[in-house]
């Protein structure tokens, strides 16, 4: 399979090669993190917040819907 850009996580990287699939990328998550930070579109705390959010989303993802309270 060819795609654009890939996130690399490692569940879906399991199940291409479970799937016995070869995924072929242009681009992933690393390489746009790393060339924004050069290009200075991004500061080296926000790329580590990026890096650490690819890292474990799920854990991002509580604590962003923890502080969040329903409009009711």
């Amino acid at each position: 399979m060819v795609a654009i850009f890939t996130y690399g996580f490692d569940l879906a990287t399991e199940n291409f090669k479970k799937s016995s699939c070869d995924l072929v990328t242009l681009s992933d998550y690393s390489t746009l993190i790393a060339e924004a930070e050069q290009r200075e579109y991004l500061t080296g705390p926000q790329a580590e917040a990026l890096i650490s959010w690819r890292e474990d989303t799920a854990a991002w993802s509580e604590r962003f819907t923890a502080g969040v309270t329903s409009a009711s």
